[in-house]
């Protein structure tokens, strides 16, 4: 309940900067006008960003919950996840990192999200969802072994195969709403983001030419 507070709390807080300028909708966004003291060069975008630079734009964000992120930016977090799980066993460090590195996967994404011409909210879909799919799914496995007859008492064939059928669709509802978010979450965070400035900010692909 308090991540979900807290994810809610960082989304709404970027909504409420993007609606001074405009409503984004909750599934995309139209382009908006170029502001009026500079403009994106079109025509020359930047090189695409190393590990270390992108990894170094991540950080220097560390707490913006507004803007956009290239996918550059969100695919160094997602590959410096191995280091994270490295990181947690060791002691002090490990009690610490992983939610510094929650907050900091929370802005690369919902900025990621917003650079596709997307709200921040969609990242409750790769969040809660697949945690609620899990909660069900062990949820499931607890009536299973309550409903078990204890040990000298035998279970009838139709208790043992409702059981099994059972068990076997909650697994398969699990694993389907899984890969259909990671599924999603790769197309989406794959695509290259907007063309020029939208109503979340300038395209962070594209020079700023300042008039």
């Amino acid at each position: 309940m308090q991540l979900y507070f807290f994810i809610s709390g960082a989304i709404i807080g970027a909504e409420k900067k993007v609606n001074r300028r405009g409503s984004p909708g909750f599934c995309g966004v139209e382009n908006m006008a170029l502001q009026e003291n500079n403009t994106t060069d079109t025509q020359h975008e930047l090189p695409r960003a190393r590990v270390f630079e992108a990894l170094t734009l991540v950080f220097k964000n560390f707490f913006n919950f507004t803007g956009r992120a290239r996918r550059s930016e969100y695919w160094s977090i997602v590959f410096f996840i191995p280091v994270v799980a490295g990181l947690a066993f060791i002691p002090y460090i490990g009690q610490v990192f992983p939610l510094l590195f929650f907050i900091l996967t929370l802005s690369v994404t919902i900025r990621r999200l917003h650079d596709i011409g997307k709200s921040g909210w969609w990242v409750l879909m790769f969040t809660l969802v697949p945690l609620l799919s899990l909660l069900v799914f062990f949820i499931s496995i607890g009536i299973s072994a309550s409903i078990i007859p204890t040990e000298g008492m035998g279970a009838s064939e139709e208790q043992n195969e409702f059981m099994g059928d059972l068990f076997f669709v909650i697994s398969l509802f699990t694993i389907s709403v899984i890969a259909m978010v990671v599924t999603i979450g790769v197309i989406w965070f794959s695509n290259k983001g907007d063309t020029g400035q939208n109503i979340y900010g300038p395209d962070p692909r594209q020079p700023i030419i300042y008039h």
